[in-house]
């Protein structure tokens, strides 16, 4: 998944970093890590958002090849 992926899944679904970070557990400040691409979002995460219980809409981060799970051991 590419940071622009999860920006575009908060601006479809009406979320600020900040809510989003509260309801994944983590800080606004990894959030725009993971979205300007310094850092990957940890696949537990990427998880709980696509099993959401909110209705999410959840297409952008599913619809591209992309959006494998992370694995450090592979180089991009």
């Amino acid at each position: 998944m590419k940071g622009s992926d999860l920006k575009a899944f908060r601006k479809v679904n009406d979320l600020t970093q900040d809510k989003l970070g509260e309801y994944l557990g983590i800080k606004k400040s990894f959030i725009s890590q993971v979205e300007s691409g310094k850092c990957p979002l940890p696949q537990e995460k990427l998880n709980k958002l696509l099993d959401n219980p909110y209705g999410w809409d959840t297409s952008v981060l599913t619809t591209e090849s992309e959006n494998a799970p992370y694995d450090p051991d592979i180089e991009n």
